[in-house]
């Protein structure tokens, strides 16, 4: 499939020295790292009411005086336990298998207990609804690209080693890896494939696709497996490869899906749109940037989600698909937006089709959507900024440096390599960050102590785009030009 006039692809131009191992797709995909169908909604269990009991564990314990009780179903029952005086009302259905239990309808139960010291009342009514579908990432070192919701691409795995662990053959990969609560190894591929592969390196099973996926992968809690690809899906797939369902966009996708915690699937594409879908693969809302989207949303803690645009600014979106803000100081993205601890975001710019080279660099936004500051000596960064547990964050440029900047915008140290750096930077437990690099000879994976001196240089043979995804048990995750997929350890 040709892509169109404003393929983002159009920046990994040979003449370009960051992409010298993408001239054989440069007709077909803008190269992004790392949502029609739709049927019936299907929903989580609700469960409706609240605990009819109350406890307070002290150093005494009496039963206090019981009112009458209405009971609808096979019994009902209030204990209360220690200290102090406690006095709650409830109505609704309860259900609990602590000490204190309740099953069945309950109407009118009063009880008070009177210990050595405290008073708590409580009353209840309410109702409380179930998480629907997937309710959210996989519980693992690395469920989606750049880790987490916040993007920030670090985890708490053990440190890597720098030695060849495995490999396979598949396609060309550029799409980051994700890792399921067993180990289990998820990437696409440019042969259409999606891939499964166990922590041992064996072939699990291959979904295929009709064209090349530049996307990485997201996991969900109950092992659902949701990647796009360039034929314009966004797929969702059982944990035994079969297909659950697909979704049409507008145009390809190439930025990588995320998953909300109440199973909210977003998935930006190049028609301009961001897709919020439901579990079962029904629309929820979409989201009109008025230019392409291609990287993966990061999610704020309230629910915001953030997305780059293609020369429309950094968009801040409600969880209901309103837009909040907008900063246009931001004028090119392929990076995706990583979210620090205190709010600020980071994200990266290039200078590219007509905007000038000193809008390039890594920006700092505050959570208003405000510019809080701008570091341009920096090049054109491919990949999402880093943020280590300091905050300070990492960035990796085509000008050959990694770079690390303090949360005032200063330089704390950068690292000169030979080649372009091209990808997103990982960081482990230890602290250490693991970074591609793309060059026609001498491409190679390395790994920076936290104070910027070189750990290891791993020779891939082969241009790096694919963003590293790291394992709890200190597994580096990488795919590599030259059909190849590649398990350091």
């Amino acid at each position: 499939m040709m892509k169109g006039k404003n393929s983002v692809k159009r920046l990994s131009s040979k003449k370009s020295y960051v992409f010298p191992g993408l001239a054989c797709v440069l007709a077909l995909a803008i190269v992004i790292l790392g949502c029609g169908g739709g049927g019936a909604a299907v929903a989580g269990t609700n469960t409706t009411g609240s605990s009819g009991s109350n406890t307070t564990t002290g150093t005494t314990s009496t039963t206090g005086t019981t009112g009458s009780t209405a009971t609808t179903g096979t019994s009902s029952t209030t204990t209360a336990t220690g200290t102090g005086t406690t006095t709650g009302t409830t109505t609704g259905t309860t259900t609990s298998t602590t000490t204190s239990s309740t099953t069945g309808t309950s109407t009118g139960t009063t009880g008070t207990t009177t210990g050595t010291s405290g008073t708590t009342n409580g009353s209840t009514a309410g109702t409380t609804t179930g998480t629907t579908g997937n309710g959210g990432l996989a519980n693992s070192a690395w469920p989606k690209y750049q880790c987490n919701l916040a993007a920030t691409g670090r985890n708490n795995g053990s440190p890597v080693s720098g030695n060849l662990f495995w490999q396979i053959s598949t396609g060309n990969n550029e799409g980051s890896a994700a890792i399921d609560e067993n180990g289990n190894v998820y990437f696409g591929s440019y042969d259409g494939k999606l891939y499964s592969v166990s922590a041992a390196g064996t072939i699990r099973w291959t979904f295929a696709t009709t064209q090349p996926i530049y996307s990485g992968v997201a996991v969900a809690t109950d092992g659902t497996v949701i990647f796009a690809g360039s034929d314009t899906y966004i797929y969702s797939l059982k944990p035994d490869g079969t297909l659950k369902w697909k979704y049409k966009t507008g145009l390809q996708i190439f930025g990588s899906p995320a998953i909300g915690t109440d199973g909210t699937i977003y998935c930006g594409s190049t028609d301009g749109k961001l897709y919020a879908l439901l579990t079962d693969g029904n629309i929820r809302w979409t989201y009109n940037a008025g230019a392409e989207i291609t990287n993966c949303p990061a999610i704020g803690p309230d629910g915001t989600i953030y997305i780059p645009t293609v020369g429309n600014g950094v968009h801040a979106i409600s969880s209901t698909g309103s837009l909040l803000w907008k900063n246009e100081n931001v004028k090119y993205s392929q990076s995706a937006v990583s979210i620090s601890s205190d709010g600020t975001l980071y994200v990266c710019a290039w200078a590219y089709a007509g905007v000038p080279s000193s809008s390039s660099g890594l920006y700092a936004i505050n959570p208003n959507g405000s510019l809080k500051w701008f570091f341009s000596d920096i090049g054109n960064v491919r990949g999402c900024p880093a943020i280590a547990t300091d905050g300070s964050i990492l960035v990796a440029s085509n000008d050959t440096n990694v770079y690390c900047i303090n949360t005032n915008g200063t330089i704390r140290w950068k690292y000169k390599t030979n080649q372009p750096m091209t990808t997103s930077v990982g960081i482990g437990g230890d602290g250490v960050a693991y970074v591609g690099s793309a060059a026609e000879a001498g491409s190679a994976i390395y790994a920076f102590e936290p104070t910027g001196i070189l750990k290891w240089q791993y020779s891939t043979q082969g241009s790096v785009y694919s963003s590293p995804a790291i394992g709890q048990d200190g597994t580096l995750y990488f795919g590599v030009y030259g059909n190849r997929f590649l398990a350091i350890k």
